[in-house]
């Protein structure tokens, strides 16, 4: 993935109301770009001789701020998205999620089923 890429992804998700498609890998992938841009960074601190006057450090370190910060803010979007839709129950189906996105979803519908139950079975709303 290339930062441009990224910079769309986040400039879409922010301008929706609703999870934009993200391959399915895009997390691992971020992680492993930021893994990747961490490494790099601390080699060429290894290598330089002064390196806070490196312009290679300064570079690596200016893009993995930038990817980190664009990636979580994909990230707390797609998040807040998701228990928005959670809370609608509207029937909006829960499109565009990644796999681990959707697991989430699932997980957390299938709790507040449980917790609605329980409750209202402990106050005899409902009886079993």
């Amino acid at each position: 993935m290339e930062i441009e890429e990224l910079k769309r992804l986040h400039h879409q998700e922010r301008n929706s109301t609703v999870p934009q498609e993200l391959p399915s890998a895009f997390y691992p992938h971020l992680g492993e770009w930021v893994r990747t841009l961490k490494d790099e960074r601390e080699r060429a601190i290894a290598e330089s001789e002064y390196p806070l006057e490196s312009e290679r450090v300064h570079q690596l370190s200016e893009q993995l701020a930038e990817v980190q910060r664009l990636g979580k803010g994909i990230h707390e979007r797609r998040i807040a998205k998701l228990i928005r839709l959670l809370g609608e129950q509207s029937g909006i189906p829960a499109e565009n999620l990644t796999p681990a996105e959707h697991a989430l979803y699932e997980a957390i519908v299938d709790e507040l089923a449980v917790a609605r139950r329980a409750v209202l079975e402990d106050t005899g709303v409902i009886e079993d």
